[in-house]
């Protein structure tokens, strides 16, 4: 009789026992010995357009294309959908499942002798926290060199798919390598869920280190638990305070409630939030909106709206940069597009509409996106 296999170490064990470098090459050695055949361990790269080789080398190219994936991460339905597109290539993969995304996946050009699923799920939570302290994932995401206001764009990104109480989040930016002015967040926090897009005037640089502040300011307040309308006033105040009356970002700043299913928003100059309900129905949320964060505030200062919702409704948070698209017949992207991109989506679920837009948006002309594209979907449940 065959002795029973090792017992798997947890995570934890194998992130004290190694550097954040050699987790990479811990899976890949521990996945080939229950395999039975040399396996590699892949990522999706920043664009969601390619999975790239991180470590091991099972006879495979370096980097592997896919359909359009929500940025660096893979939601469940697409993962299945990628799968077995690979199967029918001769390879089999075995996603590393972290909160309902794939962090990365093990490919081999054979059928593994064992199951690979459980170290799947060790191997997904120890490359997420290794991720922190290395860059080994990260340079393996990237296809060409990122600008240094992407790289500080990419460093305030939330992960790009989730799951919280009474919803579901997908968000992305698009470019990945240039621009770096726009951001999105969010956060659970007391039972309900901060969620924000925002969009820094300018470009490079500048535009990148206004939406740090920015966004910082935003984390402080949400993390002292103050309410909406002083967050944002915390915001504008941060903007303000770097003394350039030509600086502005424009943001929407919204809390979600599960239990009597409402979107408290904030408008700062920016596109209300896009609704598609279960039903078909389509609308811009209506609202009062404020002035964009660092110019003079008004008598009225920012008002607080709320958006009530039910299953299955959809919501699109998303700056300019998506509805400015050009697109190839000489004319914008717009609402219109947005529109198009939730309807044509393979899925009602928030990744699937993110990974619509992303195509759409990309697709639409030849020349790639001069401006930060953002979006923030939610379905609810």
């Amino acid at each position: 009789m065959d002795p029973p296999p090792a017992a798997l170490p947890h995570a934890a064990d194998v992130l004290d026992a190694l550097s954040a470098e050699g987790v990479a090459a811990w899976v890949v050695e521990t996945a080939g010995t229950l395999a039975g055949c040399p396996v590699a361990l892949y990522v999706v790269d920043l664009e969601g357009t390619h999975l790239a080789r991180v470590d091991g080398d099972a006879g495979l190219p370096d980097a592997i294309p896919i359909g359009q994936a929500v940025g660096p991460e893979l939601p469940r339905r697409h993962a299945t959908e990628e799968l077995e597109q690979l199967r029918a290539r001769g390879i089999w993969a075995t996603p590393l499942w972290l909160r309902g995304r794939a962090v990365g996946l093990l490919l081999s050009s054979r059928e593994p002798a064992a199951d690979l699923e459980p170290l799947a799920r060790e191997a997904g939570v120890a490359i997420d926290v290794a991720d922190r302290y290395t860059d080994v994932f990260e340079s393996a995401r990237r296809r060409r060199p990122m600008s240094a206001a992407a790289e500080l764009q990419a460093g305030l990104l939330p992960p790009r798919i989730t799951t919280v109480p009474g919803a579901d989040l997908a968000g992305t930016v698009v470019p990945a390598y240039e621009v770096g002015g726009d951001w999105f967040d969010y956060a659970e926090q007391d039972g309900q869920t901060w969620v924000a897009v925002g969009d820094a005037s300018g470009k490079g640089n500048r535009a990148a280190a206004l939406s740090a502040l920015c966004l910082g300011a935003l984390r402080a307040a949400r993390r002292d638990r103050r309410p909406l309308q002083e967050a944002v006033s915390r915001m504008d105040e941060a903007v303000c305070s770097v003394g350039d009356a030509e600086l502005f970002v424009t943001a929407l700043v919204g809390i979600w409630q599960p239990a009597p299913r409402t979107l408290a928003w904030i408008g700062c100059g920016h596109p209300p939030p896009f609704v598609v309900t279960a039903a078909g129905d389509v609308y811009e949320a209506p609202g009062a909106s404020g002035p964009p964060l660092g110019l003079p505030v008004g008598a009225s200062g920012w008002q607080s709206n709320e958006l009530g919702l039910q299953p299955g409704d959809r919501v699109m948070l998303y700056t300019d940069g998506v509805t400015e698209r050009r697109v190839s017949s000489g004319g914008r992207f717009g609402l219109v597009g947005v529109e198009r991109a939730i309807r044509e989506a393979r899925s009602p679920s928030a990744a699937s509409l993110i990974t619509s837009l992303l195509a759409l948006v990309l697709g639409a002309a030849a020349e790639p996106p001069h401006d930060d594209a953002t979006a923030l979907a939610l379905l609810v449940r």
